[in-house]
């Protein structure tokens, strides 16, 4: 518990791998209290926020992805990230450095109507809300103009 990140549900499985008896376990268990769990999920979603590659949608589920693994409790999980600070303006940089590099690829293959599909299309799969991606669009027709 004090070592590493891991959750209640990881520590079990360790604990029956090295043949500890069901009941020294759950004595065990019983020492990780939920706000130390809670304080654990915490910092591994302070330690491993990566703000500029996705949107916040991908970045909750990747922690709830790494959380889970990690053997934490979905009400654990549920609650470090309704705790955890998402900065809205760390996604609109996000949104702009994924989009450029998507609009470039793109415009190599399709022009016009297709492109923007194909691009608000993809953008929306990375977990980009589709206000903010014709925001993004309008600003770049504005700019060319």
């Amino acid at each position: 518990m004090s070592t590493t990140y891991k959750g209640p549900n990881r520590i079990k499985m360790y604990l029956q791998d090295k043949g500890v008896k069901d009941q020294w376990i759950q004595r065990a268990l019983k020492i990780y209290t939920y706000d130390q769990q809670l304080e654990t999920a915490r910092t591994v979603v302070n330690k491993n926020d990566r703000v500029d590659r996705d949107s916040i949608q991908m970045r909750k589920k990747k922690h709830t992805d790494r959380l889970t693994r990690q053997g934490f409790t979905f009400d654990v999980i549920q609650e470090a990230l309704a705790q955890f600070d998402w900065d809205r303006s760390d996604e609109t940089v996000a949104l702009e450095k994924i989009a450029e590099k998507q609009l470039r690829k793109l415009q190599r293959k399709y022009e016009g109507r297709e492109l923007e599909q194909r691009f608000t299309q993809q953008l929306m799969q990375r977990g980009f809300q589709y206000q903010e991606i014709q925001a993004y669009l309008n600003k770049q027709t504005d700019m060319e103009e």
